[in-house]
């Protein structure tokens, strides 16, 4: 049913459901296939299935990334991306420490190094928490400030941290992932909404 003029009307005789369908189309280029999701015995037979499957992005549990690179070096790696057209826009392997050894955050800054190489700009994380959350007086604040913290040791790649809600101890909700990316007070800090962690 097509509106009539002053109810409306989208422009060129389209209907609403034209129009929102026009608009709401998903491009290729925003779709990424995540490594997680899928099997494979080599980063390349991976690789190979996303681009038959059609896609250019991919999203890294970084484990199958760095096997690959560990045994052939990061030039064969971006090789292998470019073989099969493919970028990488991100990955996550484990979680930020707020409450523990701060020496454990080394291997966060190697993940964004490591992601950098490949022209990716996020590295998705989860946090820990502390044994009793009675005794911090402002746990989020203790959050804020190590990825604050990270923030600015990892600056230089161009990866921003992203934190996945419900993988945590403590951040079950998209508010207490953006209260603590807030007060990070650094720009390469943010939040990963991911629906299937949405409940």
């Amino acid at each position: 049913m097509r509106r009539g003029r002053g109810h409306g009307r989208p422009a060129r005789g389209r209907t609403i459901s034209e129009s929102l369908e026009r608009n709401l189309t998903v491009k290729k280029s925003q779709l990424a296939i995540n490594s997680v999701s899928t099997a494979g015995n080599s980063l390349e037979e991976r690789l190979a299935a996303y681009h038959a499957a059609g896609f250019t992005n991919v999203e890294y549990c970084l484990p199958h990334l760095k096997d690959f690179v560990k045994a052939h070096g990061i030039a064969a790696a971006q090789r292998l991306h470019d073989q099969y057209r493919l970028q990488c826009i991100g990955g996550f392997e484990g979680g930020v420490t707020c409450f523990g050894d701060p020496k454990a955050n080394d291997a966060v800054v190697e993940n964004c190094r490591l992601l950098a190489e490949f022209g990716a700009t996020a590295l998705v994380v989860g946090t820990d928490g502390p044994a009793d959350i009675r005794a911090e007086k402002d746990p989020l604040g203790t959050m804020a400030n190590v990825f604050g913290d990270l923030g600015k040791r990892v600056k230089d790649t161009g990866v921003s941290i992203c934190i996945e809600f419900n993988w945590s101890p403590i951040v079950k909700s998209l508010r207490t992932a953006v209260e603590i990316a807030r007060r990070s007070r650094v720009g390469n800090v943010g939040v990963l909404f991911d629906p299937a962690h949405y409940h």
